[in-house]
């Protein structure tokens, strides 16, 4: 749970990437918290190097995974 702004989302995200592993599971919370989290995610979860995304509403959840090929982008309403 990081600082809720758009570019400081997408600047952790391109900080850590370097040192995931090459099958690795990254978490954002409050993806739909303001509009600038909001493309935040939209941006990360189009990015080629995601290859499995999961929108919980709140939650987003990021795969990134050597063996998967194609991307999946699931969407869950509560």
């Amino acid at each position: 749970d990081g600082h809720h702004d758009e570019s400081a989302t997408i600047n952790y995200f391109n900080k850590i990437y370097p040192f995931l592993s090459q099958d690795a599971i990254i978490m954002f919370d409050d993806i739909n918290w303001s509009k600038g989290m909001k493309n935040a995610w939209n941006t990360i979860k189009r990015d080629k190097r995601i290859k499995f995304t999961i929108d919980l509403y709140k939650l987003g959840i990021c795969v990134v995974s050597t063996s998967l090929n194609n991307k999946k982008i699931f969407k869950f309403f509560l």
